[in-house]
């Protein structure tokens, strides 16, 4: 089908990667019509975003050392994956691509793929905000922090990834670590850190809602409170079960997160995630002399510590069993994230009083964000698949309109498709 074919496109689902999406396709001309279960925008996956505004530190969620933290999940009372020992076939088999894609060749092809992405996020982002006047709320830098000395011979072989691929960073021991935030608590193991200049943080949901009002100001229809149940594609296009009734499309976007599958699957369209449970946590500043002044990472648990405006969100806490005793494992993941806040910045916030947030997301294996064509004619696909930062959706986003549009998008789409997974 040749571009000026595809006029009319329907986006299912408004959170980040949908919003991202209909930003860039308004932007090239074409007829966008969003579709959202929900009654706002980033209402699900989108809200409990860590704030990463991250391409150079932006690490994969499969990493080496992988299997042995999720061994370790079992018995340990504050890990950041929360798993029962009885695991179902079906998580099983997607734990064995995500164990595949943690060797040290493969984490090294996905973090090309996604700082790739997310550098080009975000120079999209800057154009974005001189554009349209939009407040990123943004923190400059990100700390990946480490805790051990073990922990960070650990890390040797990551390190050399960054360097081969002459990623910009300082290494720094900890007395220059806590000259760099002085208020990191005295009392908690510190074997040094990564710090990350060009990297930083921003209010993802603030974000979201703005550009929300952007992509109207375009012509983009957002219809909230309606539930896309079927897509049906044929030769002149899509048709699009909403709410009991059917509406024609060119070309449709499914960029639903946790609920892609559920819309993909009837199309004999398979799409390797897994719907996991991801917790975060928001406390009001108390003491602001005593908060921190960048983004941090605690590589130890795989948790984000931003601050933004008045408030710190930590974030990282995943459980691989959705539903599976889930009052438990919610108390858990807030205690976990409660307690990695308490061992960096004690005083900081009001941790009593923290507000918590649980929802579904969709993980894909490798990290990299998926966009593009599916086997089923005139329907693509968005999802984020890793909720390790933002950057790199804009990014996708951008590419997944030139694809559309069949131009040739400015950054190296290969990685990001479909095909990536082979019989998939």
């Amino acid at each position: 089908m040749t571009q000026r074919q595809y006029q009319k496109i329907a986006i299912i689902g408004a959170g980040l990667s949908g919003l991202c999406s209909a930003y860039f396709l308004a932007q090239a001309g074409y007829q966008v019509t969003l579709f959202e279960q929900h009654g706002n925008v980033a209402e699900q996956a989108s809200l409990g975003n860590s704030g990463m505004l991250a391409a150079a530190g932006l690490m994969p969620i499969a990493m080496p050392g992988l299997r042995k933290t999720v061994l370790s999940s079992l018995f340990s009372a504050d890990s950041p994956l929360l798993l029962s020992p009885t695991v179902s076939p079906s998580l099983w088999r997607w734990l064995r691509k995500w164990f595949a894609e943690a060797q040290l060749e493969r984490f090294r092809i996905n973090k090309m793929r996604m700082t790739e992405t997310a550098l080009y996020g975000h120079r999209l982002l800057h154009q974005m905000q001189l554009q349209h006047q939009i407040d990123l709320q943004a923190t400059p830098g990100i700390l990946h922090l480490f805790r051990s000395a073990a922990q960070w011979t650990e890390a040797a072989k990551l390190h050399a990834v960054l360097s081969d691929m002459d990623i910009g960073h300082a290494v720094l021991d900890p007395e220059q670590v806590r000259q760099m935030e002085p208020d990191l608590h005295p009392a908690t193991a510190l074997s040094g850190a990564w710090h990350f200049p060009q990297d930083g943080a921003g209010n993802c949901l603030y974000f979201i809602k703005q550009l929300k009002t952007v992509v109207q100001a375009l012509g983009v229809q957002c219809h909230f409170m309606h539930n896309v149940s079927a897509l049906q594609p044929d030769g002149n296009g899509v048709e699009i079960s909403i709410d009991g009734a059917t509406v024609g499309f060119d070309a449709a976007v499914v960029a639903a997160g946790a609920g892609s599958n559920r819309l993909l699957k009837p199309l004999g369209v398979r799409v390797p995630t897994y719907i996991v449970s991801s917790y975060a946590a928001v406390a009001g500043v108390k003491h602001p002399e005593y908060a921190p002044r960048s983004a941090l990472i605690d590589t130890a648990y795989k948790t984000s510590l931003v601050r933004i405006d008045e408030r710190i969100r930590i974030a990282g806490v995943i459980g691989l069993q959705p539903g599976r005793g889930a009052e438990q494992k919610q108390e858990q993941a807030m205690t976990t994230l409660l307690k990695i806040a308490g061992d960096w910045y004690p005083n900081a916030a009001n941790y009593n009083q923290a507000s918590f947030w649980s929802g579904n997301v969709a993980l894909l294996p490798d990290g990299p964000p998926l966009i593009g064509a599916t086997p089923a004619a005139n329907i693509f696909v968005h999802i984020d698949g890793s909720s390790n930062g933002w950057a790199g959706t804009v990014g996708a986003a951008a590419a997944l309109a030139d694809l559309i549009g069949q131009r040739t998008p400015e950054i190296d789409v290969g990685g990001l498709q479909l095909t990536r997974y082979g019989a998939y």
